[in-house]
């Protein structure tokens, strides 16, 4: 195993902590259905198992903004795990995260302008419903949530914005 470091276009999904402290042996991240353990310990760093580092693309392949981010990532050399948002849904836990760490309000997490969103009358209902009740709600049907989605280690980018995708890739 080597260590996992940041490449001069773009972050893997984890990097070392500064100080040994920050992140115990035996912690686990979670990233889809995959659980990447951290073999740090203290006073020496052997790092992630190379091959789960990378950003992952949460798409609907059909979807020309997907297509068009996904372009954008392939012209910029950037290296990315696809993932089909309708076949793979995010789970419950995946989306608190994501929410979490994007800092967006949860209702910029919901496809606004999917069907499903419609038929579902959300924009009245969501008002109404609980934080667990939209994460629940986002975990039951991938057509819900927004895309694409960008994970990284340090964000996460919802909805496919050039200038913001460049500054958070340090492309220029």
């Amino acid at each position: 195993m080597s260590r996992v470091q940041r490449s001069r276009n773009w972050s893997f999904l984890y990097r070392f902590p500064k100080k040994p402290e920050e992140l115990l042996a035996g912690t686990e991240l979670l990233l889809g259905k995959r659980i990447l353990r951290c073999q740090w310990e203290l006073n020496t760093s052997k790092g992630f198992e190379e091959g789960d580092a990378l950003m992952v693309f949460v798409c609907y392949p059909k979807c020309t903004t997907c297509q068009k981010a996904k372009k954008w990532l392939q012209a910029n050399g950037i290296e990315f795990e696809e993932r089909h948002i309708k076949e793979d849904n995010p789970t419950v836990d995946e989306i608190r995260a994501w929410h979490k760490q994007s800092g967006l309000p949860l209702r910029k997490l919901f496809n606004t302008s999917g069907m499903l969103y419609r038929d579902l009358q959300l924009k009245d209902r969501l008002p109404e419903m609980t934080e667990e009740e939209q994460y629940n709600l986002l975990a039951s049907d991938g057509m819900l949530v927004k895309r694409p989605i960008l994970v990284g280690d340090q964000f996460v980018l919802v909805g496919f914005n050039e200038p913001q995708w460049k500054e958070a890739l340090e492309v220029k």
